[in-house]
């Protein structure tokens, strides 16, 4: 009996006392990525308007000449004579209008992206699994029941518990 209480207690002393060793790591990645778009865009425009007049101008003069009417119910007598004068001219203004337009438009984008990495490893210890614990405490007091199940204090407990349990 004295050996499977000693075995007991071995048993639940290497259960408790001894954990593994859980490792944590943590991993991060450094990287930067740049890029930079240039967009430029140029146009220009040229008017030109002529604007040239010209105007022909011609004018013609008649003058007539009349004698003296003979009969004065006549109010014009006999033409004497008749002169025609024609003046032509010619007018041209020269003129030009321009102009110009210029437009231009510059796009520029930069985008920029950076990732950090580290890379981190600790050593922990693993949580005790408890219901491991709990099994090997149950077992301990079981052990311990059945080596002292002689003992008058037991065996009142155990009538106590045949009782209420109605074993």
């Amino acid at each position: 009996m004295k050996n499977i209480l000693l075995i007991m207690f071995l048993i639940m002393f290497l259960a408790s006392g001894c954990r593994s060793t859980k490792k944590a790591t943590e991993s991060r990645v450094i990287a930067a990525t740049t890029t930079e778009v240039k967009e430029t865009t140029a146009a220009q425009l040229l008017i030109s308007i002529d604007t040239t007049t010209l105007s022909d101008t011609e004018t013609t003069y008649i003058k007539t000449e009349y004698y003296q009417p003979v009969d004065v119910t006549d109010m014009i007598g006999p033409v004497k004579s008749v002169e025609e004068i024609t003046i032509s001219t010619r007018t041209e203004a020269k003129g030009k209008t321009e102009a110009i337009k210029a437009e231009a438009t510059a796009k520029n984008s930069l985008i920029s992206e950076i990732t950090d990495t580290k890379t981190e490893e600790t050593t922990k210890q693993a949580p005790a699994p408890r219901r491991w614990i709990l099994f090997v405490w149950i077992l301990l007091v079981l052990a311990i029941i059945i080596s002292l199940r002689n003992s008058p204090v037991v065996k009142s407990v155990l009538s106590v518990a045949r009782k209420f349990l109605k074993i």
